[in-house]
């Protein structure tokens, strides 16, 4: 009926408990990136590549506002497909794990890989899977919003990521099993 209507509550509380959870994404982050450096030590790895502060830098410089503007923009767009996949999913009693599958087969694998090819579809099969765990944990889009936000804003990981896939023998098999470790 929610979804029929249009009318879903706004899943943003503003609570304490919420702002605890929006430390989260900044672990992951950090986590993510450094696992996945651990997992391509044939590709050189600069302390620069995996340090937040200098991804963040290199992608909004000197612009405070920009950077405040991307992740309202960011949150945002969340608030949306958290509120259309994700809440009648997962407040509506899903399990977890299934609702988490879904969207990460339908939002990430499927219409990412039918967009712009397979690997893409991989790699935001396990960001949609990430984000839908976030978000049935926390029944927030904030924490969801901050880390798609800090995702878009990690370009020098992503050169160094790039060639790790480019030079393995097989880059969707690659994808697939770096970012399959990842989701677990």
């Amino acid at each position: 009926a929610a979804v029929a209507s249009g009318w879903q509550p706004l899943p943003v509380a503003g609570s304490g408990v919420e702002l605890a959870h929006a430390v989260l994404p900044f672990a992951l982050w950090s986590i993510d990136v450094r696992l996945l450096r651990w997992l391509n030590p044939h590709v050189s790895w600069s302390e620069e590549s995996v340090s937040l502060p200098a991804n963040y830098a290199a992608e909004h410089g000197d612009s405070p506002v920009g950077a405040v503007l991307a992740c309202v923009g960011v949150v945002a767009f969340e608030v949306y497909v958290q509120q259309l996949l994700a809440a009648p999913l997962t407040l509506g009693g899903s399990p977890v794990l299934g609702s988490a599958s879904l969207i990460a087969l339908t939002a990430g694998l499927l219409n990412h890989a039918l967009a712009n090819g397979l690997l893409n579809g991989l790699l935001c099969a396990e960001f949609y899977w990430t984000v839908s765990l976030m978000f049935g944990l926390s029944n927030s889009v904030l924490p969801v919003g901050i880390y798609h936000h800090l995702m878009y804003s990690m370009p020098t990981f992503v050169t160094r990521y790039q060639l790790a896939v480019d030079e393995a023998p097989s880059p969707a098999a690659h994808t697939l099993l770096l970012h399959a470790t990842l989701a677990a």
